[in-house]
Formats: C-alpha cells, structure tokens, sequence
C-alpha cells in the first residue's frame, strides 16, 4: 500500500514485466531522438550553417572592384568582384544572371555542379601547360591558387571554402540588369 498526495491509502499495482518494456523502449527512444538532434546541431555549428537566419552567405564577403555597362550586350552589365569566404562557409545551389569567370586567388574552392557544365582550366605546374576539363551536373573538384571556372547563366552550382584559410576568389561577369547576382535554388 502507498500514499497518494491526497494522504489516501492506495493498494501498489504490480508492474507486468511487459510494461517495464515499454517504458524502456520509450525512455531508449527518446534519448536517441535527443542524441540524433544533438548531433545534427552540432554538425550544423561545426560547419557553419546559420541556422539562426538561414543566410546562405553566411561567412561570405562580396566586394564590388569594378563595373562598365556592356556596349556589346546590351542590358548587361560586366562586374569584377572579389568573393571572400571562411573557413567552413559554403553557398547553396545556386546560378548567375549571365557568363561568370571565377579564379582562385588564395585557398581551396569546393564546387559541385548541380545542372549545365563548367570549364575548369588547372594553372600550369612544373613547366606543364594549363590543362582543362568539363565539369557537368554531378561533377565535383576543389580548385587551388590559379586555377579557373567559366560557365554561363544555365549552370547551377554550389561553392565552399575546402581549406582551413579563408578563401579569396576574383571573379569576372557579365550579367542582366536588375537581376540580383546569386539566383538560389531553394529559397531559405
């Protein structure tokens, strides 16, 4: 017999074996669930997700170095930036209103192609010439010092900084008028 907090006396239950079970079996996952999004969140911080804002720029610097209306195509505009991005930055699947040239200046640059094709010219090395290849949907490489991507509007991909130094690239563009730069493919 126990007391209820009524001060009543209440005869103990037996507890079936079956019952203690269960209660296992949802105390077991329950703390899965936990350590599962315990995990996921601290993956998340560890690679620089913001998941606070869900700024897919999130540790990413755009620096505008020039610009001139296109004479050549009209309603364009030719832009050279320089994109800065931390340790642990990455851009979503994304595209551009127009022909882009990106170079590494400093780090490694993580792509992957999600739609189109690029061409990724390697900088020469040990007195050999600059080597190119074609990256379609599915391709990935990483990028160092020198090396090069073009690819024009109709190509979707994603960007991160694969080292552990910031990445510096220089890009050159050629993009329509009153359309932002970076098209996401999901909107966060």
């Amino acid at each position: 017999m126990i007391a209820n907090a009524n001060e009543a006396i209440v005869p103990a239950m037996p507890v079936r074996a079956e019952d203690r079970r269960g209660a296992r079996r949802l105390r077991q996952t329950a703390i899965t669930r936990t350590v599962a999004a315990l995990v996921v969140l601290a993956g998340a911080l560890l690679t620089g997700i913001a998941l606070a804002d869900g700024d897919p720029m999130a540790g990413v610097t755009t620096e505008q170095l020039g610009s001139l209306p296109s004479a050549g195509a009209p309603g364009y505009t030719l832009v050279f930036l320089r994109i800065t991005m931390q340790p642990g930055a990455s851009i979503p699947a994304h595209s551009h209103p127009g022909d882009v040239v990106v170079v590494v200046q400093s780090g490694k640059f993580g792509t992957q192609f999600v739609r189109g094709e690029g061409t990724l010219t390697r900088a020469a090395a040990d007195g050999q010439a600059p080597s190119q290849e074609t990256l379609e949907a599915g391709d990935s490489a990483v990028l160092l010092p020198g090396d090069s991507l073009a690819y024009g509007g109709s190509a979707g991909h994603t960007m991160s900084n694969a080292g552990d130094t910031p990445l510096v690239l220089l890009v050159s563009a050629l993009l329509a008028d009153g359309q932002p730069g970076f098209m996401f493919d999901h909107q966060p």
